[in-house]
């Protein structure tokens, strides 16, 4: 298995930046590690394979359990745009938190 630990799963490179080895020959040289297991070819690959499962991409679900949050999309004019980075940017916050408090007002004001 040859793999070079700069790169995500779909080729990508990762943010961090991460020394890489000569390339080893697992099923020649095994390696042992702390715990006493052999690492070969198999259960390196086994390793990653269980790394990259427990990866999740994006941002946590707002809900605070697994899965995705809805998402909402819709068009601002220009002016309207700018003015809501700004706002979003003087509070240190995202556009997106303060879209979701500002609909929650809205909805909790309106309400029935």
């Amino acid at each position: 298995m040859r793999c070079h630990s700069q790169c995500d799963e779909r080729g990508g490179w990762m943010k961090r930046k991460y020394r890489v080895g000569p390339y080893v020959d697992l099923d020649k040289d095994p390696i042992t590690l702390p715990s006493g297991r052999v690492l070969d070819e198999v259960a390196a690959r086994e390793m990653a394979r269980d790394t990259l499962r427990g990866l999740r991409r994006g941002r946590p679900s707002l809900h605070g359990e697994s899965g995705t949050s809805p998402e909402v999309r819709f068009r601002l004019e220009p002016q309207v745009k700018e003015e809501l980075d700004a706002f979003a940017r003087h509070r240190v916050l995202t556009p997106s938190q303060v879209m979701r408090d500002a609909l929650r007002m809205y909805l909790d004001e309106h309400a029935s």
